[in-house]
């Protein structure tokens, strides 16, 4: 069997738009083009210069422009680790001249919105817990910030691997969203769509596919611009793919994310301005990734190859500082593996691994799946000792994450190492395994899906390894009268 890819979902964090004019467009834009052309000296003194004329002039509202310049002239000048210390350096000089909460709130959101763009997401946790007392509040005069607020900490967590922390605050902003009559329907997509991620990492396959199908009924709600039209699309496209697949049904998979590629690749190219504008080729490039992915899973070894060598290589090009990079490495050496090209699929996995240890953030799950692909690595060489240690480590991350909580990643780690243990006439343990898998499924009702079927075909390997060859004949019948049901009301 072939191991499951990691797949990339994508979800979005809130920035308000501001409750004032936009003013200084002409100086943040020279600053930009300096900032462009690394001529930071220069950048640098205009952005001074402005601080200390709003400063002066006590105009709250014109500095508070100046805090996403702020975070990417520090991050350009002197890298990732002055970003946080230059929003904070502005937000203190804001606070010092404004009590307007609901100019601060609209700051903090912009600060979270820089640091999350650099990947800065423990970063932006704490920023967003710094705000919430300027949300709550603001909220007295204007609903929505304490729902936003909540909303890109549901994100923040989960980006660092945290499931159960991420589930509580996007329910409880999705909560605030639908009793406040005024909430957008981008806002409400927003929730949907992170909602239905958190089914979707749970293996609750129909409750994410009812929350993507809700977040494209509000989608034909909004304004048609290329944001609502291509970009949005893209994300549920991208997002439920990943269910048709966990459903079995391939075709459909590839069908929508090939669909959310060439939206994206659309947004791209029209003249609509807008700040997805800055996080699409990141989103494109994961959508490669996942449509790589899928050919992998078919056995379409050189298409995944050129998808995935392509994405790797764009990535490089044009943020080589992005996580995107390590997890390229890790997809690689999972396909390298998967073409039995051992040696290079190690030196790719200890690679994405060592970038993944110096990226700042709790990458949990992708640690997880690291390691099990090192795991396989070592269980198809023969070093099985190795191979037990790095199962080890990646249980317990994939634990740690998902607290209780299991995904098709983790559901198949559970069955790739219940067949290694059986290999190796451990077959207490690697029962143990698949008891853990398919009692989970029953408790969450899902012990009919595709994923139990998986499971009791992995009963009925576990068994045949074992010599119970009655029990193997009883798994494989339950397994074809659960696979005929399906096709028949399918």
């Amino acid at each position: 069997m072939i191991k499951t890819f990691s797949f990339s979902l994508w979800l979005t964090i809130i920035v308000l738009l501001p409750i004032f004019a936009q003013t200084e467009k002409e100086s943040k834009a020279e600053i930009e083009k300096a900032i462009e052309t690394k001529d930071y000296a220069y950048a640098e003194k205009l952005l001074n210069d402005q601080v200390r004329l709003q400063v002066s002039l006590k105009n709250a509202y014109s500095l508070s422009e100046y805090v996403t310049i702020s975070g990417k002239l520090a991050r350009a000048k002197s890298g990732i680790n002055s970003v946080e210390h230059a929003l904070h350096d502005i937000l203190h000089q804001l606070k010092q001249l404004t009590k307007s909460d609901t100019l601060l709130s609209n700051a903090y959101l912009d600060a979270v919105d820089v640091l999350q763009r650099y990947g800065l997401n423990k970063q932006a946790i704490d920023f967003c817990f710094e705000s919430m007392p300027f949300a709550v509040s603001a909220e007295k005069i204007k609903t929505g910030f304490i729902a936003a607020v909540e909303n890109n900490l549901g994100v923040l967590y989960q980006r660092l691997g945290d499931l159960a922390e991420s589930a509580k605050h996007h329910h409880i902003s999705l909560r605030l969203k639908e009793q406040d009559k005024s909430t957008l329907p981008e806002d409400l997509f927003r929730s949907y769509n992170s909602i239905a991620a958190i089914y979707w990492y749970a293996s609750k396959l129909d409750s994410a596919n009812m929350y993507y199908d809700k977040a494209l009924v509000t989608l034909a709600k909004c304004k048609p611009t290329a944001v609502n039209m291509h970009y949005r699309p893209a994300i549920i496209q991208n997002n439920q793919s990943a269910v048709f697949n966990a459903q079995g049904n391939m075709s459909k998979a590839m069908e929508a994310q090939s669909a959310a590629i060439d939206h994206l690749r659309t947004f791209l190219q029209s003249k609509e301005e807008s700040t997805q504008k800055e996080d699409a080729p990141s989103f494109l490039y994961e959508a490669i990734d996942n449509l790589g992915g899928f050919y992998r899973e078919l056995g379409q070894y050189q298409k995944a190859k050129e998808l995935l060598s392509f994405s790797y290589e764009q990535k490089k090009l044009h943020n080589p500082d992005q996580p995107g990079i390590f997890i390229s490495e890790l997809l690689i050496g999972q396909l390298l593996n998967s073409m039995r090209m051992y040696d290079q699929s190690e030196s790719y996995l200890n690679k994405g691994l060592q970038k993944l240890e110096n990226t700042e953030g709790d990458f949990l799950i992708w640690a997880a799946d690291g390691y099990y692909s090192l795991g396989m690595v070592c269980q198809n060489t023969n070093r099985n000792s190795l191979a037990s240690l790095y199962f080890n480590k990646s249980d317990s991350l994939f634990e740690e994450s998902y607290k209780g909580q299991y995904d098709n990643i983790y559901l198949d780690f559970l069955r790739q190492t219940a067949l290694f243990h059986a290999k190796n006439n451990e077959y207490t343990t690697a029962t143990a395994k698949l008891n853990k898998g398919f009692s989970y499924l029953k408790s969450i009702g899902e012990d009919k899906s595709m994923e139990a079927l998986y499971q009791i075909i992995a009963y009925a390997e576990v068994n045949f390894f074992s010599g119970n060859y009655p029990a193997t004949l009883d798994y494989c019948r339950t397994a074809s009268s659960l696979l005929t049901h399906k096709i028949r009301f399918s």
